[in-house]
């Protein structure tokens, strides 16, 4: 495979991973042990498996977690700035800083895949297959997980003022959270 003329494999391939501290809704989330390993591992043994991949970091803002990366692994150059592992915080705001100091430091990734500690199990072929189609789709210029789901959004509501209200609408047909799952097709949920 070759990107601009370039073989997939000589590309920098950057791996980052965010594992802020913090966590609210559970404590110290990203070490949690799954099984033998904390939950942090999976992400790193990922990237370290993908045949493209090679540079992985991870961006947090605890030095425990960084101790534990590197246990893994993975490179923890930088500790994140607290004002950008909030819980208000964004994703591009931890790329943008990790993007900003590594190019600081002369280096620049060809693409970088993001993944999260808190989607643990994957298939490294599955992101193989996604560097492979960036390279081949050069328009492409960025590429999401997904999944097919049972769960659809025309059948979620949310509480406004105490009442239950439709989170989407559909135009001219009334009560359509009411039909049947089946007439709501080919729903796909973000993997984060």
């Amino acid at each position: 495979l070759t990107y601009g003329g370039t073989q997939l494999a000589s590309l920098n391939v950057l791996a980052l991973i965010p594992a802020r501290a913090g966590s609210k809704g559970v404590a110290n989330k990203n070490i949690k042990l799954l099984g033998d390993h904390p939950l942090l591992s999976y992400s790193i043994a990922a990237a370290k498996l993908s045949s493209y991949i090679n540079r992985v970091i991870v961006s947090t803002d605890s030095e425990d977690y960084g101790v534990v990366a590197k246990s893994y692994g993975a490179e923890v150059p930088f500790l994140r700035p607290q004002n950008l592992a909030q819980d208000e915080s964004t994703d591009i705001d931890f790329f943008r800083h990790a993007y900003n100091w590594l190019k600081e430091r002369n280096y620049t990734p060809d693409l970088v895949v993001h993944l999260r500690p808190t989607t643990p199990l994957r298939d490294v072929s599955v992101i193989d297959k996604a560097l492979a189609f960036m390279i081949e789709n050069p328009q492409a210029t960025a590429l999401r997980s997904a999944y097919k789901t049972h769960l659809t959004p025309y059948k979620m509501f949310r509480v406004t003022d105490g009442f239950m209200r439709p989170f989407l609408s559909i135009n001219d047909v009334e009560e359509f959270y009411n039909l049947p799952r089946l007439d709501f097709k080919n729903i796909l949920k973000n993997s984060i």
